[in-house]
């Protein structure tokens, strides 16, 4: 018992030493992670969660038996912890190869691999990474630091957190009254997962093989965004355009169709493109590095503004009173 005594006491004095050195390896690796994730057009959730693994949970661990320390905490894998919650299923995989090809990936392996077809559990896909130790402040590390990455689904991660919730890790946990019940709530996730998969992948197909030769000249959200990404540079696009608000407003000023916007850009697109060039000089700092500062549903409202002779605000105030007297 002495002897169990003592090594607690000196895991204590070295996760004391370790945890400020491990926040700060950790807080250089989430931009890295969530850079990453937004080169490879991943989206996200919620923005990343990361935690260094708190000494009580290591106790508790301890107490239960079910980790076992030799020499030093940094046997541990997941003292770091960091996750990515993606909307799509489809992003885990190529999500996770570009975190192997940026850290030194010593494990990666999805939880949900030990279930049989018939069973349902808890899914992640988890990498274990070494840490390049110039991230952080100078220490002298006994051993090189681990940090696990957790990537999940929306789909998944409500499932984790219920799961851990009620402590039920595994099937066999659950009380067999309730199975049915956990069984189809395990389903019905899994099914978000596949159809908002599917979902994403049609409405590609649609913008990319549809969309160009609709027969109709129907105006939907898709159908803006791809007219603007055809007649306005590239400069401009930005991913703060909200194409739903801009096709909002447009149809509240009765522009419904692809060739009426067609018309009004054609009208106007070279004095609105060179007054976002005028400004982009002015506030170069701002402006993207190849000239665009305005984005594309922004250049779109400048032009509605001297199409309609008035602010589109105006305009959309005097339709709803019109509509209103109706």
């Amino acid at each position: 018992m002495s002897k169990k005594r003592v090594a607690i006491d000196d895991l204590l004095q070295e996760y004391r030493q370790l945890e400020t050195p491990l926040r700060t390896l950790m807080e250089a690796m989430a931009p890295i992670l969530s850079s990453l994730a937004e080169e490879r057009e991943v989206k996200l959730g919620f923005p990343l969660q990361q935690r260094v693994k708190t000494w009580e949970s290591i106790l508790d661990k301890i107490r239960s038996q079910r980790i076992n320390v030799n020499k030093t905490l940094l046997e541990l894998q997941d003292l770091m912890g960091l996750r990515l919650v993606t909307l799509f299923a489809a992003d885990l995989d190529p999500l996770a190869d570009a975190l192997g090809e940026r850290f030194d990936l010593l494990k990666r392996y999805y939880t949900g691999d030990r279930l049989e077809y018939d069973q349902f559990g808890y899914n992640s896909l988890h990498l274990i990474v070494s840490v390049p130790v110039e991230l952080g402040a100078d220490f002298a590390w006994r051993k090189p630091p681990r940090a696990e990455i957790q990537l999940r689904t929306l789909s998944q991660h409500v499932w984790a957190e219920t799961s851990n919730l009620f402590q039920y890790k595994q099937e066999a946990d659950v009380p067999r009254i309730l199975k049915r019940a956990f069984g189809r709530v395990a389903a019905l996730l899994e099914t978000v997962d596949i159809e908002l998969d599917r979902v994403r992948q049609e409405r590609a197909h649609y913008r990319d093989s549809i969309l160009d030769s609709l027969p109709t000249d129907e105006l939907n959200v898709d159908s803006l965004q791809r007219l603007l990404e055809t007649r306005l540079p590239r400069a401009n696009a930005h991913s703060a355009d909200d194409y739903a608000d801009l096709h909002r407003i447009l149809l509240a000023l009765g522009i419904d169709s692809r060739t009426e916007l067609s018309g009004i850009i054609d009208q106007r697109a070279d004095e609105i493109l060179a007054l976002d060039r005028e400004v982009a000089e002015l506030f170069d700092e701002r402006a993207d590095s190849d000239g665009g500062f305005m984005t594309h549903t922004g250049l779109v409202k400048l032009m509605l503004n001297e199409h309609l002779g008035m602010h589109w605000e105006q305009a959309m105030a005097g339709s709803v009173r019109q509509g209103g007297g109706q």
